[in-house]
């Protein structure tokens, strides 16, 4: 038992000093989490079967975010888009404009629309639900 609380112990303490060399400590970790999502917004075009989402994301951290990337997808239908690569300063907010197919309905009821968000450091997956009715989305 004594050797196991050792071993655990000289494991904690070597883990600490590599993300200090690193220069990754509890503060960074918990700066890197502060991308949030604050928005999604979606308008359903009929006549081309599209869909406009506007994304708004916050960095509330002090640590900017590089190469970022969202991605809207509809599971059910099997249709998804993406954004292009991005940046987000520290305590800034950005906003992305995608542009997917809506996919066909021939049932009403409630779709998941999953929204994930990534660069090198975050990945986030928010879930939103939306309404179908008579073939179209309903937000």
């Amino acid at each position: 038992m004594k050797t196991k609380v050792l071993s655990l112990i000289i494991l904690i303490v070597f883990a600490t000093a590599v993300m200090s060399i690193l220069g990754v400590g509890a503060s960074a970790l918990s700066d890197q989490s502060d991308l949030v999502l604050t928005s999604v917004e979606m308008y359903h075009q009929v006549p081309t079967n599209e869909v406009d989402y506007y994304v708004k994301l916050q960095n509330r951290g002090s640590v900017d975010h590089e190469q970022v990337k969202v991605r809207v997808i509809l599971p059910e239908e099997g249709t998804y888009t993406s954004s292009r690569y991005f940046d987000i300063p520290a305590e800034r907010s950005a906003s992305k404009h995608l542009l997917g197919d809506a996919g066909v309905y021939p049932y009403n009821g409630w779709v998941t629309v999953r929204v994930s968000v990534s660069s090198d450091d975050v990945h986030k997956v928010y879930y939103r639900e939306l309404l179908v009715l008579n073939g179209e989305l309903i937000y």
